[in-house]
């Protein structure tokens, strides 16, 4: 049965942020390597988490569905006593259990177009009427996302436009783009396959103040017909869904097409650099899901961020995907409830 947000975990979260995570990005984790040599693990340890969740513990490999914990990301598993007492991880934070997890640093899942990807007709051909899944970007970008959904605005002289939702990485190309901003499907397309306009995304917020979604809306323009269904799945159902540990989740983006995964932590907190307006800087996301995928594979890749997430058997929305571990099993998604109350919208 999935676990829902666990309440007395979050101020551990808040906890193990201020005195864990928050020092190892400022000693540079973001851009730290793994260490070869034993002599560098006190270098590596002051510089190690990079991101927090709540999830089952694992213990010999083997996930212990009963019991929740306080995970710990780490670029690196290190010898206990190889580890300098201060940069040491504990075994409990006000009585609750931690765990650590050894995986890659998060990175956006907006790339340059891949031919030889598995679902690349999605990122290459003009389909109409649109569905959820295919490629989109503004023009001149050097990469792509995913169209992620259809919506409405709750505000005022907007009720009667249509709108796709996907990333603000996507939709606005990390900030290089401002509203207004022509988007296309498929991208780098002629102005015939000009679909709408970029309408409004969230700002970012600098570290280490919390960021909780990535997301635009753009304008569909008269020519762009559409289909309020995700490419080979078919409608979703309402309403909305939190995330929950343990859940069945899928998603189709442009890039890896339809994936099976399961939500391993909730809430989930991870740094990213992201190029906003060109100047790389880190970004802290906070109340996020982690997922990885139930079959052989990852989740997602480049191309697939803006890809809607939603639970396996109902096809109730769940989340928006926007970031992944670089080269590793995780992918990461915002709660769809905070992506429509962050930009006052209304999924179709």
């Amino acid at each position: 049965m999935p676990v829902t947000k666990h309440k007395p975990f979050e101020k551990v979260l808040q906890t193990a942020a201020d005195r864990f995570l928050l020092p190892s990005v400022r000693r540079g984790v973001m851009s730290a390597k793994p260490v070869l040599d034993s002599a560098d693990a006190g270098l590596r340890a002051a510089a190690n988490v990079h991101s927090l969740g709540i999830g089952f513990k694992r213990t010999n490999g083997l996930t212990q569905n009963g019991t929740l914990a306080l995970r710990f990301f780490v670029l690196q598993k290190l010898p206990g006593g190889q580890i300098p007492p201060e940069f040491k991880l504990p075994r409990d934070i006000e009585g609750f259990p931690t765990d650590v997890v050894e995986s890659p640093i998060a990175r956006n899942e907006l790339a340059p177009l891949n031919r030889d990807a598995h679902c690349v007709g999605l990122a290459t051909t003009a389909i109409r009427p649109l569905v959820s899944g295919l490629g989109i970007a503004p023009r001149n970008s050097y990469a792509h996302g995913t169209l992620s959904w259809f919506c409405s605005s709750n505000r005022p002289g907007e009720q009667d436009r249509k709108f796709v939702l996907s990333n603000w990485h996507v939709l606005a190309n990390y900030g290089l783009h401002a509203p207004g901003a022509s988007i296309f499907q498929p991208p780098g397309a002629g102005p015939t396959c000009e679909i709408g306009l970029l309408h409004r995304s969230v700002a970012l917020l600098p570290h280490p103040q919390p960021n909780f979604v990535d997301a635009a809306i753009a304008s569909l323009n008269g020519s762009a017909p559409f289909v309020p269904e995700v490419h080979g799945i078919g409608p979703i159902a309402p309403p909305m869904l939190a995330p929950a540990i343990g859940m069945a989740v899928e998603k189709v983006g442009c890039t890896s097409c339809r994936t099976v995964g399961v939500i391993t932590d909730f809430p989930f907190l991870c740094t990213i650099g992201m190029p906003y307006g060109g100047v790389t800087s880190n970004y802290l996301f906070s109340d996020q899901a982690r997922i990885v995928s139930s079959q052989p594979g990852v989740f997602s890749q480049g191309g697939d961020s803006g890809s809607i997430v939603l639970e396996l058997n109902t096809k109730r929305p769940v989340a928006l995907l926007f970031a992944s571990e670089d080269n590793g099993p995780g992918a990461f998604a915002s709660p769809i409830e905070e992506v429509c109350q962050a930009l006052d919208i209304t999924l179709l």
